[in-house]
Order: C-alpha cells, then structure tokens, then sequence
C-alpha cells in the first residue's frame, strides 16, 4: 500500500510541472532574387495529429529577401504532465528553383522535434534553408491552429 502513495505522490508531483519561458527564433532561407512569401507555425507535438498545441504564427509574410525571420518574445507554455517539450516548425511556403515551379506552394516539416525540459529558461532555433523542400497540398497548421 505505501508503494501505491508514493506512486501517486510521485504523479502529483509531476502534474503539477510548470515551465519557465522559452525564445522562439525561426529563420527560414530562400535564394537570392526572388520573391517569395512563408507562413510560419509553431508547435508543441503530441502523439496524435489533432492534440498538437499551436502556439504562434507569423504570416503570411512575402519578401524580396533571402530570408524571413521569426523571433518572439519569451513565451511560457505552462507546463506539461512530462518533464520535456517536444517543438516543432512548418513552414508553407512558395520557394521554388528559379524558373522552375514559381509560384508552387509547399507544405515543410523539418523531421526532428528539439526536445526541451520544461524548467529553465530555454532558447530554441531553427535555421532552415526552404528551397524546394516538402509537399503540395494542405498545410494542417492552417487549419489545426483554427481550433483554439
């Protein structure tokens, strides 16, 4: 019987984890010479799809620049049940080879998540040259941040 109250005791703990704030900075590349526009989401991923936490967007944001930029302020998850964030980017985007599919929108989710402990204050980056990387079609961050 102890084991069990200090299982729960162990669980309580836990539950009530609550984060410090984290910096976001994203900076997604294109090449030179072209204009180009990009939606930016962030996220915190959970196991399935449709429990993902959108936390901020940006766009969507067109340049002439090479590069467009997303760097927030210290931003406070509130906590999880465990002791690590799993974040993750996408990025919709029209960057395409010159000439060559301009204008071909694309859906790119860079495959890793950077894992980060919930305590302290962190400061996760993500520098990601765009090019002609991920998928046509539904950008779910579009969609998915509509249900807050």
């Amino acid at each position: 019987m102890i084991f069990y109250s200090i299982l729960f005791l162990i669980f309580i703990g836990f539950s009530g984890i609550k984060s410090d704030p984290i910096n976001f900075k994203v900076e997604a590349r294109c090449r030179f010479n072209v204009h180009w526009c990009a939606t930016i989401w962030i996220y915190e991923e959970d196991l399935h799809l449709l429990s993902h936490d959108y936390l901020t967007s940006n766009g969507p944001v067109c340049t002439d620049s090479p590069n467009i930029g997303l760097d927030l302020p210290p931003i406070n998850l509130k906590g999880d049940l465990s002791p690590n964030y799993e974040l993750k980017v996408e990025i919709y985007h029209n960057c395409a080879p010159l000439h060559e599919n301009e204008g071909d929108w694309r859906y790119y989710v860079p495959e890793e998540a950077q894992i980060v402990p919930v305590d302290g204050e962190r400061n996760v980056t993500w520098d990601l040259e765009v090019g002609y990387k991920g998928y046509r079609g539904i950008c779910w961050g579009s969609i998915l941040s509509l249900k807050k």
